[in-house]
């Protein structure tokens, strides 16, 4: 198991294993990762604002044939105040 986190976390807490951090690269160099580590399984759990992320990680896997599984909480909407939050359709 490797855990991988972004260049930007600037205290992350400590996770088992070998821990990677810094981009891929896009989606080749994140192939060519998942390739030379001979990675089984994807598990996404990048954070709800880690877009390209999710679309890097799928698009990866489908050209490698290997199985992913993306772990994302649950939506904010159900959150007891949400009906008087002001919601907008991107975060631009």
């Amino acid at each position: 198991m490797c855990s991988s986190l972004a260049g930007r976390t600037k205290s992350p807490r400590p996770v088992p294993g070998p821990t990677r951090v810094g981009g891929f690269g896009g989606i080749d160099g994140l192939k060519e990762f998942l390739t030379d580590n001979e990675v089984k399984v994807m598990v996404d759990a990048s954070h709800p604002f880690a877009a390209a992320m999710h679309g890097h990680a799928a698009q990866a896997c489908r050209d490698l044939n290997l199985p992913l599984a993306r772990l994302a909480p649950p939506s904010w909407r159900t959150q007891p105040e949400a009906a008087t939050w002001h919601w907008v359709d991107d975060h631009d």
